[in-house]
């Protein structure tokens, strides 16, 4: 699922023009990002949490002529999976498996 069918499907279940819901999907996903990008945790209950990290700086080795390169320090964002989350995925996926 990309943003475009996200927003397609709550302007389907919620009866708003797809515009707007993609406008309301916009400012939803900045306030998460705003948050992220100021260090705050994101959590949604039942769903997971967004924080970030900082990734070290390490060094890299061209393959082909062999330089070494630092690559610096630099932050990402990192996703772990509700517990709720995770027992959903595992029922699932154990249901698929013994059907099959």
């Amino acid at each position: 699922m990309n943003l475009g069918q996200l927003a397609l499907a709550i302007a389907e279940r919620f009866f708003l023009p797809k515009a707007q819901a993609k406008e309301l999907l916009d400012f939803v996903l900045d306030q998460v990002a705003g948050n992220i990008k100021a260090d705050r945790h994101v959590y949604f209950r039942g769903f997971g949490s967004f924080s970030k990290k900082i990734r070290p700086a390490r060094w890299f080795r061209n393959p082909k002529t062999g330089e070494r390169t630092r690559i610096p320090a630099r932050p990402y964002a990192a996703f772990t999976a509700s517990p709720a989350l995770l027992r959903s995925l595992a029922v699932r996926r154990l249901r698929r498996h013994h059907d099959g």
